[in-house]
């Protein structure tokens, strides 16, 4: 048999999640500009080459270990959520389950706005009208946490299955450690 006939298909890949080829691919031009150290040394374009090929591939390990041990229910998932959260969430209706994604990708645009772009623009441009307008931002941002705290505890035992388990706003809990 000769190599053309027993090299016709390609190879298939089946990946089951492909954001880590997409994250993969994206960090990969990152090895283009892997610059020799000017130390002299004749190994240095391996050693910068090193450098930058190990946090990508220690980032594509890390994102394929937390993928791969997720919750089945990860658009209602959080690290420490506290039990009776996640017995909440788990017996959300699709609805509910809809509306606790809104309220989720609501709370972080609040928190790249309020909190996370201020302070990373605030490093890069560094005038101190624009750090004193960052300070207020953060102090905004820190002082409404209660409020929104509140509100996602009243959400929570608006849920059907938290009314029926008699679930309130004052005593759930809503991470693993106390607040």
């Amino acid at each position: 048999m000769n190599w053309a006939a027993s090299h016709a298909q390609p190879p298939i890949m089946k990946l089951k999640h492909w954001s880590v080829v997409a994250v993969t691919f994206h960090f990969f031009p990152l090895l283009a500009y892997a610059q020799a150290a000017e130390s002299g040394r004749g190994d240095s374009i391996f050693a910068g080459l090193l450098w930058t090929f190990m946090p990508v591939l220690l980032l594509g390990i890390l994102l394929f270990a937390f993928l791969r041990f997720m919750p089945r229910n990860w658009k209602t998932w959080a690290p420490f959520q506290s039990p009776e959260v996640r017995e909440i969430c788990a017996h959300m209706t699709e609805a509910e389950g809809r509306a606790a994604s809104r309220r989720a990708a609501l709370y972080g645009l609040w928190c790249g706005v309020t909190f996370a772009g201020p302070v990373a623009v605030a490093f890069v441009i560094q005038v101190s009208a624009f750090i004193a307008i960052v300070a207020v931002l953060i102090i905004v941002h820190l002082g409404s946490r209660r409020v929104w705290l509140r509100l996602q505890r009243s959400f929570f035992c608006s849920t059907a299955w938290a009314r029926e388990q008699g679930f309130t706003p004052g005593r759930l809990r809503l991470f693993s450690f106390s607040i």
